[in-house]
């Protein structure tokens, strides 16, 4: 466990870093507008992938750890299925860009970034991750995030190269698929079991939607607090302004390696020791929730402590708005962390309808605070609608946690 923990937070951590670093490059040259406008572009590809998801990442991870002979999905059964429902994705976001993006070049960067999609899609990290193949997960990360920053440090030179970004966005994503497909295991066939247009294929997945479905749409919901804002940012203010919300939740998002680090491993654990040995899931899990309230606090501390010298050092003063933002999300990146201990705690546990009802409970909440916060108080008012969506969202899983599992995790037995 200890040498899996460290390849994790050697591959998320070192992933993020280099994406974080040419991010900042990115903000530096761009400006806070054209800067903005990148950022709404791959927010666009972020909602764009939702239908290609609906759950089927956790799914493909707790299949994919199980015993070849116990699976009930193969790796191609769900690779195709999350290519099909990619494609529909990529048409629909495309259709709502045309429709509704005013700005030209905030249309033109984002119909760029969705060809990335499909790409994306197949660096099947869901597979390498339930096999726990995590020094082969590492190393595609780093193709496509070492690819993304040499392309950005050597082709992003001011805002005029804004269109090369997505571009060099989607290369390094190729990159990174290309090598998935052929560093998986000779013995699991990426094609689906029968033809796509086979009514065994599409039986196999209505079957297959069934079941993640539920974590699908409670991950969607968990993730409109994070991906909404730009968009809600852009229409009562501007691009600038997305800008400065967008170099702060940059720096939320790289700390955010704790929480990647923690699901990568916690949830095939958890699968694993729920099936085969679940009498020692309470003990596992007063320990594992003790050790998170201890991070949650220290990271939440310390990021308050340096938002000042840390945006004025990486981004100039021209950034200085974004220091209260991200002092503020500080307890966004702590609320997150317990979030996805009682979250996929419910899913390895086999009740993802409560996880579903849970994100369905705060989502709204969630939503109106965003709206009237960004509307009354700009970007403070965004960063501070997070952090308290984020909150009452780890209250709510916490009741179903308490209501299905029934373990108390405050016990000192």
């Amino acid at each position: 466990m200890t040498r899996e923990g460290a390849l994790v937070l050697l591959s998320d951590g070192g992933t993020r870093l280099l994406t974080f670093i040419a991010n900042v490059h990115l903000a530096n040259v761009l400006g806070p507008e054209s800067y903005g406008i990148a950022f709404l572009g791959l927010t666009v590809l972020s909602y764009a992938m939702w239908p290609a998801d609906l759950g089927l990442y956790a799914l493909g991870v707790r299949e994919m750890a199980k015993p070849a002979e116990k699976q009930e999905l193969k790796a191609g059964d769900i690779l195709s299925l999350q290519t099909v429902l990619g494609l529909g994705g990529m048409i629909v976001a495309g259709v709502c860009v045309q429709g509704f993006v005013q700005d030209p070049t905030t249309r033109h960067i984002s119909f760029l970034f969705l060809l990335a999609l499909i790409p994306s899609l197949w660096q099947m990290n869901w597979y390498y991750h339930g096999h726990r193949y995590y020094g082969r997960l590492a190393f595609l990360r780093y193709l496509f995030s070492g690819s993304y920053l040499f392309g950005v440090w050597l082709l992003i030179h001011s805002s005029d190269d804004l269109q090369h970004v997505p571009l060099i966005y989607t290369v390094g994503i190729l990159c990174a698929a290309i090598a998935a497909v052929v560093m998986k295991r000779k013995e699991d066939s990426l094609l689906p079991s029968a033809s796509i247009f086979s009514r065994r294929e599409w039986k196999s997945w209505r079957e297959t939607l069934r079941k993640s479905t539920p974590i699908g749409f409670g991950s969607i919901l968990a993730q409109v607090v994070q991906m909404l804002p730009p968009i809600v940012i852009a229409a009562l203010y501007d691009e600038a302004e997305v800008g400065l919300f967008g170099a702060a939740f940059r720096l939320t998002l790289a700390l955010m390696v704790i929480d990647r680090t923690f699901f990568t491993l916690f949830l095939p654990r958890i699968s694993t020791v729920n099936a085969s040995n679940p009498e020692r899931l309470p003990e596992i899990l007063r320990r594992t929730f003790r050790t998170l309230i201890l991070a949650s606090l220290v990271v939440g501390g310390v990021m308050i402590l340096v938002a000042d010298p840390v945006i004025i050092f990486l981004y100039g003063s021209e950034y200085a708005d974004a220091i209260i933002p991200l002092a503020i999300m500080s307890w966004f990146v702590s609320a997150t962390i317990l979030t996805t201990f009682f979250s996929y705690t419910l899913v390895a546990a086999k009740y993802e309808k409560a996880y579903f009802q849970a994100s369905l409970v705060s989502t709204p909440i969630a939503i109106g605070l965003i709206l009237l916060l960004t509307w009354q108080f700009g970007i403070i008012g965004t960063a501070t609608s997070i952090a308290v969506a984020e909150g009452i969202m780890v209250f709510v899983m916490y009741l179903k946690f308490r209501q299905h599992l029934k373990i108390r995790l405050f016990s000192v037995r």
